[in-house]
């Protein structure tokens, strides 16, 4: 041992660091590696005990026990003393599997009893937000009118997660899945917004070009009778240009501009 100045461990003259037990550097992390590094009261090695509980090789602090044990009898009363396990109770709602979070009900449940006074899915179903957008003052017999959004074509939009032809959705959702890519949704009363289940039916390509030709809107459209200006094609008023008819009456206003602009450029000069 030493005496104030130098290591306590045997034959070591080096000096003792601060907080190292009385140890130099090199001793007090050797034994700190290890886990023999000894209880140290007034520069002397004191032998402690272990723990009085069978199988704990912890040093005893307080009356006998380690600092673990010593608590739980000090609050217990018994060293030994261990929280019963809790149960994972599951939430009160039918066909709910969560864990319970508060009143009987997993997080979910109880939330939505919290804000909405109810465990019910606040949300409505698709089929209500469908409805909603759909005008069927015209019976049952007659076209149910899209209300909602709609696309260049007229036809009805409606958004799930995602975008829909209304048409497709309803009928869809009438058997069960949705629409195929190589189906088409059809009308009968050739009415886009319609979507009437009564009117509508499921089809191709081929019928749908079918329906098409049968209501006298397939093939190019018919040429146009007047011109951007509104100045109607007449036999006086056309004249071909590039195999392209031409308005007589517009090209004499472009040329009467670039009079216009001559004469003006030459007397401001």
């Amino acid at each position: 041992m030493g005496d104030g100045t130098a290591c306590i461990e045997d034959n070591c003259t080096n000096k003792p660091v601060k907080s190292g037990r009385g140890f130099c550097h090199k001793h007090y992390l050797a034994k700190l590696d290890d886990g023999s590094l000894p209880h140290v009261i007034n520069r002397r090695v004191v032998e402690v005990a272990a723990c009085s509980v069978a199988g704990c090789d912890e040093r005893s602090r307080v009356k006998g026990y380690c600092r673990p044990h010593y608590h739980r009898w000090l609050s217990y009363g018994d060293p030994l003393w261990a929280p019963a396990p809790r149960g994972r109770s599951t939430c009160a709602e039918d066909g709910c599997d969560g864990i319970v979070n508060g009143r009987g009900l997993c997080s979910k449940h109880y939330i939505r009893l919290r804000k909405h006074g109810s465990t019910a899915d606040p949300r409505r179903s698709p089929m209500e937000r469908f409805n909603e957008q759909v005008d069927t003052s015209a019976g049952p017999e007659g076209c149910h009118l899209w209300t909602g959004a709609s696309d260049p074509d007229g036809y009805g939009m409606f958004y799930t997660n995602r975008a829909h032809r209304a048409t497709r959705w309803i009928l869809g959702h009438q058997r069960g899945e949705p629409l195929a890519a190589d189906e088409w949704a059809l009308h009968h009363c050739d009415n886009p917004p319609c979507v009437n289940l009564a009117h509508l039916y499921v089809g191709d390509l081929v019928q749908n070009v079918a329906d098409r030709v049968r209501r006298g809107r397939s093939g190019k459209r018919p040429p146009p009778t007047h011109c951007r200006n509104r100045h109607e094609y007449t036999l006086d008023n056309v004249y071909f240009e590039s195999s392209k008819r031409q308005c007589k009456t517009c090209r004499t206003a472009r040329n009467r501009r670039k009079v216009e602009k001559a004469r003006q450029m030459r007397d401001a000069a």
